[in-house]
C-alpha cells in the first residue's frame, strides 16, 4: 500500500526536540551566566571589604601616631629638605613658646640660638649623611631665652619624600646637674687643701692668706677675702684676701651698725652668727652700694660665713663667684663646713696663744707671791701636778729640814715611793676644793711628837685648770695639847636614812657649841640603836666610837664647830650587839647671813664590807708572794728528791732482805719523804699543786677517815660526827679533802690538853646576797658546808686574822711548822671554796668550810696497781733529762729492768739522736723545761718526723707553770717529780701497754 506521509508531520517530533534541548540549553547558559555574575560580585565586595578595614587601621595608626607625637614628653618636629618646620606636637609648642601656626612657618634654624647658627648646617648634612645623627646644640624660646638640647634625628619616607623627623629633649636639668657636679668636686679640692693649711699653718695670719689663696685657686672663684670685726668702730676689717681686684678692698665699706649703708652678706652672716647667700648681686637691693664694683669685676653672686672662736662671732668668710645662682644646698654645705674647720683651727690657735700667755703669768705670779708668803708664819710650798716642789718658803725648809725643790714630796718628806694615804694636795688636784689634814711627825731623829695641819688649795691657769697645788703646814701642837687635855666629849650625830648602810643625822649649833642631835631611823640598822636611845642617852654616841678613833671625831667636830674646813673621816663603833662596824661620817656646816654656823648635817656610811675587802686583798697579797716563793724553789727540790729517793729504792733493792745496812736506807728514804710531802705542803698552799679533781660525796670521804681522825686525837676527846642526810657531792681531790681534815682536827686536838668535844658535820648550805654582805666575799649558789667544831683554849682576835698566814704558828718551837692552816686555806681556795673561823679565848674554836656542790659522785673504780713482774721490758727508751743526777738515774733505773736507754742533755740532741735511731725507739721520756728546746717542742719536732711515737712528760715544775708551757692542756702522760723507781717503771709501763 502506498501511504502518503506529511514531512511537516514526520519531523515535527524532532524539531519539538530540538526546542526542548535549546530551551535547556538556554536556561543552563542564563543559569551559569547569573552564577558568574553573582561570584563576581561576591569577589568585589570582599576586596572592597578588605580596602576599606586596611584604610581604616591605616588612618587609626595614624591618628594614633599623631596622638603619640602630639602628646610625647619630647619636643618632635617633621623638617622638609629645605628645613621648613613640616609639624609640629604640642610639647614644642609649649616649649618654644610659639603657636603651632607660627612654628609651621618657621625653620630649624631659626628656633636655633644665635650662637649655634654656624653649626646648624653641618649637623643637618650629617643627618642626611647618616640617616640618622644625635648631637646637642641650644634653641631660643620666643621671649629671647635659650635652653640647652638634645636632638636625636633621622631621615623618613612621607608620599615618596624624604622628611627629617627631629625628637628634641630639653637637657636644662642634666646641665645644672654637671655643673653642680664640677663645683662640687672644686669644693672638695678647697676643703681638702684648707684642712692641710690648717695642719701646717702656726699663726693666724698665715693661715688666712693660705685660705684665700686655696679658695680662688682650687674653687676657681672671682674673689676671697676673710674679715675680722673691730668692736671699736663696729666695721669689719680685711685680714686677708685674694683674687680679682682684691687689692682694692678699701673700696668696700662693710658696717654693722643697724640700718647703715654697707650691709651685704658680710656684715649679715656677722651680725646673725649664720651664713647669707646673694646668687644675683646685680639685682639684690641690699647691694645698691656694691652693684657697679661687683658688675666691674665680674661678680655676679657672693656668699658670706661666720667665723667663730668660743662661741663668739669674730668675723667672716666671703666668696664671690663669676657665676648667677652659684650658691646652692650642696655648695653651701661644703663652704659652711670649711667655714667650721677655720672656726676650729682659730680656737686651737687661739688656745695655744693663752697657754703661752698662762705659762708666762702664773712664773710672774710665783714671783710676785714669794715676796709675800716668804713672810707668813706657816711654812708653805708649791707642787706640780707630778707632786714635784716648785717652791719652798724659809719657814717651810726650817720645818721640813731641807730644801726639797725639784724633788717629789713624798719621796722627800715621808720616804715612801708613791703619795701619802689622804695627802690633802692629792684631793684638791681630784676635786677642785681646799682639804685639811693633820699629821704627828718627828723631824731630824727627835722622839717628841710634833702635831701639824696641812692645808692644801688648787692653783689654776687662766683657763681654770688646775696647774699646781699649794700647801700650807701649821705647827698645832700645843693646840692639839689643849684639846686633848680638855678632852673628847661634844659630839652627837644626825641625817635620814638613805640606804640600809646609811642615815642622816643633824646638830643644832648654839653660840658656837652644840646643843641637840638627831639621828636618823637608819642609824638602827648601822648602830644597832634606835634615835629614840641616843636622844634619851646624851653620851651614847660618845662611848660607842671605838676608843683608839675618838680623838680623830672630836677633832672633826671642833673643825666644824671652828669654822674650818673639814673632810669626811673613817672610824669605827662599837655596834649593839657587840661587833666592830667601820663607818664614813661625812659632815656638811650650814651658816646663816652673818657667816655664823647653825647647824650641821652628817651622812654615816657603813663600811665594814669594804674594809673586809680591802683586810682581804692584803691578806691575798701576801699569800700569793709566799706561793711564788714556794712555787719558785719546787724544782730544785723535786730534782734533788728525786735522786735521793731514786738511789736510796735502787740500793734497797739491791741489799738482802736480812742486813744490818738496810734500816739505814731505809731511814734515808723515810726522811727524803718527808722533805718531799714538805714541798708538796708548800705547793699545796701556794695553790700550784697538780690536783686530781673527781666528783665525790663529802660524806663518804669523812666516814672513810673518821676511824684515822679517832686514833688521832685520843680517847681523852669526845669525837661526834654529825652527817647530813643525802649525799654532798663536790668536784674535789679525795687526798687533799682528807689533808684538810687531818689539819683541822690536828689543830682541835692540840687546843685541848685536858680534853674535850671535838665534832664534825655536815650540811646543805645556800650562799646568797646576804652572806656576802655580811662576809664581803662569795659567790651566789649552792654549797656543801662542813664545820669542825672544838670546846678548846679559842683564840683573841689578833690570832684568828693571822691563822692562815704561812709559818705563823701559836705552838712551841719545834712542835709545829706554821703551814698546816695555810696549806688548809691553799686547797679550799684551789677548790673554789671559802673558809672561815669563828672564835673567842676559852669558847672554842668552829672551821666552816664551803665547798660549791656539783653533779653525783664519780663512782668509777680507780686502776688496778701494776705488778712488779710488769715493770719489766725490752723497749729502748729516749732519755731527755737536763740535770746530770736525774738522768743517770733514770738511765740505771731503766736498764735494770731491762730497757734499752739513749740518753741526752737538751731537747736538740734528743731530736738529733731520735732521728739517728728513728727505728729503734719505742718511748719518749722528756723533761718539760730544758735548755735549747723544751720538752713539748721536742716532742712536737718528734712527732712530725714519726706520728704517733709514745711519749712521758716529766717535771720538778710547779703545776702554774707546766701550764704556761702548754703541756698538761694536750692530755699526753706526765708524772711529777720526785718521784719512786716503783711509780716511773708502772708508769712507763703503762704508756708502753696504751693501744
Amino acid at each position: 500500500l502506498v501511504a502518503k506521509v506529511d514531512v511537516k508531520e514526520v519531523y515535527e517530533p524532532i524539531h519539538e526536540r530540538a526546542r526542548f534541548i535549546a530551551a535547556v540549553t538556554g536556561m543552563l547558559i542564563v543559569a551559569a551566566g547569573v552564577t558568574v555574575l553573582l561570584w563576581w560580585r561576591k569577589k568585589s565586595a570582599e576586596y572592597d571589604g578588605q580596602r576599606l578595614k586596611t584604610e581604616t587601621e591605616r588612618r587609626a595608626l595614624v591618628l594614633k601616631y599623631d596622638h603619640l607625637s602630639k602628646h610625647a614628653n619630647d619636643i618632635i618636629l617633621l623638617i622638609d629638605p629645605a628645613g621648613a618646620i613640616r609639624e609640629a606636637n604640642d610639647r614644642a609648642v609649649s616649649s618654644y613658646g610659639y603657636t603651632r601656626q607660627e612654628l609651621l612657618r618657621m625653620t630649624i634654624r631659626e628656633v636655633g640660638a644665635s650662637e649655634t647658627l654656624d653649626d646648624a648646617e653641618s649637623q643637618m648634612k650629617s643627618v642626611k649623611e647618616h640617616n640618622g645623627y644625635v648631637f646637642e646644640t641650644v634653641h631660643a624660646r620666643k621671649d629671647g631665652s635659650t635652653f640647652p638640647v638634645e636632638i636625636s634625628s633621622r631621615v623618613i619616607e612621607i608620599d615618596g619624600k624624604n622628611y627629617c623627623q627631629s625628637i628634641i629633649r630639653d637637657i636644662s636639668e642634666r646641665k645644672k646637674a654637671e655643673s653642680s657636679i664640677r663645683r662640687i668636686t672644686r669644693l672638695y679640692a678647697v676643703l681638702g687643701q684648707i684642712n692641710q693649711a690648717i695642719v701646717r699653718s702656726g699663726e693666724r695670719q698665715e693661715l688666712f692668706e693660705s685660705i684665700c689663696r686655696t679658695i680662688v685657686w682650687y674653687g676657681q672663684f672671682k674673689m676671697a677675702w676673710i674679715g675680722l670685726v673691730d668692736q671699736q668702730t663696729l666695721t669689719v676689717r680685711p685680714a686677708a684676701f685674694s683674687g680679682i681686684t682684691a687689692d682694692s678692698l678699701q673700696d668696700f665699706n662693710i658696717s654693722l651698725r643697724d640700718n647703715a649703708a654697707g650691709r651685704g652678706p658680710t656684715a649679715g652672716a656677722i651680725s646673725t652668727g649664720r651664713y647669707v647667700v646673694c646668687n644675683d648681686i646685680g639685682s639684690e637691693p641690699g647691694l645698691v652700694p656694691f652693684r657697679d664694683l661687683a658688675a666691674l669685676r665680674g661678680y655676679r653672686s657672693s656668699a658670706a660665713f661666720p667665723l667663730r672662736v668660743r662661741e663668739e662671732v669674730i668675723g667672716a668668710l666671703s666668696i664671690y663667684s663669676s657665676e648667677r645662682d652659684f650658691f646652692n644646698h650642696d655648695e653651701i654645705e661644703l663652704l659652711d663646713e670649711i667655714a667650721r674647720d677655720i672656726s676650729f683651727a682659730l680656737e686651737n690657735l687661739d688656745r695655744e696663744v693663752r697657754r703661752k700667755q698662762a705659762e708666762a703669768e702664773l712664773v710672774n705670779e710665783r714671783n710676785r707671791s714669794a715676796a709675800i708668803i716668804a713672810a707668813i708664819g706657816d711654812g708653805i710650798s708649791i707642787q706640780d701636778r707630778d707632786f714635784k716642789v716648785l717652791y719652798q718658803n724659809d719657814r717651810h725648809r726650817q720645818m721640813a729640814g731641807g730644801s726639797f725643790i725639784g724633788q717629789y714630796c713624798y719621796q722627800a718628806y715621808e720616804k715612801r715611793d708613791s703619795v701619802c694615804e689622804g695627802c690633802p694636795v692629792a684631793e684638791s688636784f681630784e676635786d677642785g676644793q681646799v682639804h685639811t689634814a693633820e699629821r704627828s711627825v718627828a723631824r731630824n731623829g727627835n722622839e717628841t711628837l710634833q702635831y701639824v695641819e696641812i692645808a692644801s688649795s688648787p692653783l689654776r691657769d687662766p683657763e681654770g685648770r688646775i696647774a699646781a697645788g699649794i700647801e700650807a703646814v701649821r705647827e698645832i701642837t700645843g693646840r692639839k695639847k689643849m684639846e686633848q687635855a680638855l678632852g673628847e666629849s661634844e659630839k652627837r650625830y644626825k641625817l635620814l636614812v638613805e640606804s640600809i648602810t646609811d642615815y642622816i643625822y643633824t646638830v643644832k649649833v648654839e653660840n658656837g657649841r652644840p646643843v641637840k642631835t638627831v639621828h636618823g631611823p637608819g642609824c638602827l640598822s648601822v648602830t644597832g640603836y634606835g634615835p629614840e636611845e641616843f636622844i634619851a642617852d646624851s653620851g651614847l654616841w660618845y662611848r660607842i666610837i671605838h676608843g683608839e678613833d675618838r680623838a680623830a671625831v672630836v677633832e672633826q667636830a671642833n673643825r666644824i664647830l671652828s669654822g674650818q674646813p673639814v673632810a669626811p673621816i673613817e672610824h669605827r663603833i662599837i655596834h649593839k650587839n657587840g661587833s666592830i662596824r667601820w663607818i664614813r661620817n661625812a659632815p656638811v656646816p650650814r651658816f646663816d647671813s652673818a657667816g655664823r654656823l647653825i647647824d650641821y648635817d652628817g651622812l654615816i656610811s657603813n663600811i665594814t664590807a669594804l674594809k673586809q675587802l680591802e683586810a682581804q686583798l692584803r691578806q691575798a697579797q701576801k699569800m700569793e708572794a709566799v706561793g711564788q716563793l714556794a712555787g719558785g724553789i719546787a724544782h730544785d727540790f723535786n730534782n734533788i728528791l728525786t735522786a735521793i729517793i731514786g738511789y736510796g729504792n735502787l740500793l734497797l733493792m739491791k741489799m738482802p732482805e736480812p742486813g744490818p745496812l738496810r734500816s739505814y736506807v731505809q731511814q734515808v728514804l723515810a726522811s727524803a719523804e718527808r722533805a718531799a710531802n714538805l714541798t708538796q705542803s708548800l705547793l699545796t698552799f701556794s695553790r700550784t699543786q697538780i690536783i686530781d679533781l673527781k666528783a665525790l660525796d663529802v660524806n663518804a670521804v669523812i666516814a672513810r677517815v673518821e676511824r684515822l681522825l679517832h686514833r688521832l686525837i685520843g680517847e681523852d676527846i669526845e669525837f661526834t660526827t654529825i652527817l647530813h642526810e643525802a649525799e654532798l657531792p663536790v668536784l674535789a681531790d679525795s687526798v687533799q679533802i682528807e689533808q684538810v681534815l687531818m689539819n683541822l682536827v690536828t689543830n682541835a686536838r692540840d687546843a685541848m690538853p685536858s680534853g674535850g668535844k671535838l665534832s664534825i658535820e655536815t650540811s646543805v648550805f645556800e650562799m646568797g646576797d646576804e652572806f656576802q654582805r655580811t662576809h664581803a666575799y662569795g659567790k651566789a649558789g649552792t654549797y656543801a658546808l662542813v664545820m669542825v667544831s672544838d670546846t678548846g683554849t679559842g683564840m683573841d682576835e689578833k690570832t684568828r686574822i693571822k691563822i692562815f698566814e704561812p709559818f705563823f704558828t701559836t705552838k712551841e718551837v719545834g712542835k709545829g711548822t706554821g703551814l698546816g692552816l695555810a696549806m688548809v686555806y691553799g686547797i679550799v681556795k684551789q677548790h673554789s671554796g671559802y673558809i672561815n673561823v669563828y672564835s673567842e679565848p676559852g669558847q672554842g674554836t668552829t672551821f666552816k668550810l664551803y665547798l660549791p656542790l656539783t653533779a653525783g659522785p664519780d663512782r668509777r673504780r680507780s686502776p688496778s696497781e701494776f705488778s712488779a713482774d710488769s715493770q719489766q721490758g725490752t723497749e729502748t727508751v729516749l732519755l731527755a733529762e737536763d740535770d746530770e743526777e736525774v738522768r743517770r738515774l733514770t738511765k740505771t733505773v731503766l736498764q735494770d729492768f731491762g730497757y734499752s736507754v739513749i740518753e741526752a742533755a737538751d731537747g736538740e740532741e734528743a731530736v738529733r739522736k731520735f732521728l739517728e735511731n728513728r727505728e729503734k725507739v719505742d718511748l719518749l721520756v722528756l723533761d718539760i723545761i730544758m735548755p735549747r728546746k723544751n720538752g713539748r717542742e721536742t716532742y712536737l719536732e718528734i712527732k712530725a718526723a714519726r706520728p704517733g711515737i709514745k711519749a712521758l712528760f716529766t717535771s720538778g715544775y710547779t703545776a702554774d707553770v707546766i701550764h704556761k708551757k702548754g703541756i698538761l692542756e694536750t692530755g699526753l702522760d706526765f708524772v711529777l717529780k720526785p718521784i719512786s723507781p716503783t711509780d716511773f717503771l708502772n708508769k712507763v709501763r703503762e704508756v708502753l701497754d696504751k693501744a
